[in-house]
């Protein structure tokens, strides 16, 4: 004790041991991802650069994925206070002008890429529909006018996108905050990425012109010409590529038709073909007319029928290689019977295209719903993203019976032209092929009728009544999940979120019936690629 005494009592300096703040379990990844992309996006791009879209469509990918975890690590309080503590919130204000570009230039982009998928389709169209049909050059000229507008509309997004990456560029952190300086990193990091992966897109889609001397493209495209082949290109720029098919069309002779198919739509698949042909089309075609009488409107119904529709068609192509049926046709082109089976074809064909389109846009927003719920549990902001998907559903099921209606047209008045008068090995070759078309129309009727399922039927005003409808169809989901339409199951599930409040157990039920249609369309979509493959490769000589 005397000891102690010795030494006055004087206040001495204490050095406190400081921790590290706990990081946010998600930071982690945030770092992986920019890892990944920042090497992706070091080297400024030209627009000369070439660019492949698979590449792009990666880099988006990752960046949705990025974005998602930075709203996980943004949406903490703690993260929020560390933010509006510097320089009385500049970090936040500086985010969110720069988002503003981001999203005009977001938004130039998406409204580009589906002016662009419509010219492409019409084109598609119409040159797999006749061989020098008159309409060719209005639609290419159309095509060309929109490459314009175009470029104009990709230079200006350019030009606010390369000034916002000069300002986050000359932007500093003066805090010696370690949070705060890699919140402000991340941030910055995301944002110089967002610019060039936009950069990247825009680039791809400004579709480089290749000089043409002389007179102009339009009045070199004789219908005599228009069909051409299609020499292996170098550059994989999937726009520019078409381009190049375009400027080809003025010095090739035949075989482009195929190619133009293969580059427009990316399908080439083998198919094996079988050893007895007729035997196994009459089969085929036998099966699908049982298929055809106990239908139903559910995925599994659908997909057994996607399924004998392309062996069918993988049946079929060997009867069409065969010399004698071409030759056959050949000599019979410009008759009524034939005009009316391309006719049929081109639009089947057609009605394909714009059925994977909207099967592709389901899938988007039921994949963006599924991840949003499985985000937010009980969020305010639910009732918004359910009237969205709620929105977008209505306009497709709206589409879907437009085009359900002009398929009943077109089968009402398909294969009238009698055949009496023709060739007697004419004959049996026309009446199969009416019946593969026909059962064509059948099976986009009943997928249509998948997509288009009804709502209830009740007034809108009586939204007790209808809640309650739709709880019954959510228990008929749960009763017989075999035999329901995984669509109206999710619509059955979205209502009850609505009327009956986002519980963990109702929260759980919607996600189970978004991953079961996910998993539906994707099974279908896989499938449904394949049928278009055998399709093309076997489209008639006409």
């Amino acid at each position: 004790m005397e000891t102690i005494s010795k030494f006055p009592c004087s206040h001495q300096p204490v050095r406190s041991i400081s921790f590290p703040p706990r990081v946010h379990p998600v930071s982690q990844r945030v770092e992986a991802l920019l890892n990944h992309l920042k090497p992706h996006h070091s080297q400024p791009i030209s627009i000369t650069t070439c660019l492949e879209a698979e590449t792009i469509q990666s880099d988006l990918v990752v960046l949705a994925e990025l974005y998602n975890c930075m709203e996980e690590l943004f949406h903490s309080p703690q993260t929020k206070q560390t933010l509006l503590r510097y320089q009385d919130g500049k970090l936040v204000e500086e985010a969110l002008r720069g988002s503003v570009t981001l999203l005009d230039a977001c938004e130039s982009a998406r409204d580009l890429l589906l002016v662009l998928k419509e010219h492409m389709q019409t084109l598609h169209s119409a040159v797999r529909r006749r061989k020098g049909d008159s309409n060719i050059e209005s639609i290419i000229s159309a095509y060309e006018s929109f490459k314009k507008k175009a470029k104009k509309t990709i230079a200006k997004q350019l030009g606010q996108l390369k000034r916002m990456k000069n300002k986050a560029n000359s932007f500093s952190l003066l805090d010696q905050d370690q949070q705060l300086v890699f919140l402000a990193r991340v941030i910055k990091e995301a944002s110089t990425i967002t610019i060039s992966i936009l950069h990247s897109l825009l680039v791809f889609m400004s579709m480089p012109t290749f000089g043409t001397k002389g007179s102009s493209l339009i009045s070199k495209l004789k219908p005599t010409v228009l069909f051409s082949s299609l020499k292996e290109q170098k550059n994989t720029n999937g726009v520019a590529d078409l381009n190049n098919v375009l400027c080809s069309l003025l010095r090739r002779e035949k075989n482009a038709l195929r190619g133009l198919d293969e580059l427009l739509s990316g399908v080439g698949l083998k198919r094996i073909r079988t050893q007895n042909p007729k035997t196994t089309r009459d089969f085929e075609l036998s099966k699908l007319k049982t298929w055809e009488a106990t239908s139903t409107s559910t995925s599994k119904s659908i997909f057994t029928g996607l399924s004998l529709l392309q062996d069918l068609h993988i049946g079929l192509e060997d009867l069409l290689i065969v010399a004698s049926t071409q030759k056959l046709i050949s000599n019979y082109q410009g008759e009524k019977c034939i005009e009316e089976l391309l006719d049929g074809s081109v639009r089947i064909l057609d009605v394909c295209g714009i059925t994977r389109d909207t099967m592709l846009q389901i899938k988007e927003n039921v994949q963006s719903l599924h991840s949003t719920l499985r985000r937010r549990k009980g969020d305010s902001s639910i009732e918004k993203i359910i009237a969205e998907y709620n929105f977008f559903s209505k306009k497709m099921k709206k589409n879907a019976k437009k085009m359900m209606t002009s398929l009943k047209k077109m089968e009402s008045k398909f294969g009238v032209s009698p055949l009496l008068n023709q060739d007697q090995q004419l004959v049996p070759l026309v009446r199969v092929l009416r019946e593969v078309i026909v059962m064509n129309m059948s099976i986009f009727q009943s997928l249509l009728t998948f997509l288009a399922v009804p709502a209830s039927k009740s007034k809108p005003t009586k939204w007790l009544f209808v809640a309650k409808l739709m709880h019954k169809g959510v228990i008929a989901c749960e009763e017989k999940q075999e035999n329901s339409n995984e669509l109206q199951c999710v619509e059955a599930s979205l209502s009850t979120l609505l009327s009956e409040g986002t519980n963990v157990a109702k929260m759980q039920a919607a996600r189970e019936r978004l991953e079961t249609l996910e998993n539906a369309i994707e099974s279908i979509k896989m499938l449904w690629r394949s049928y278009l493959g055998a399709c093309l490769k076997q489209e008639p000589p006409f």
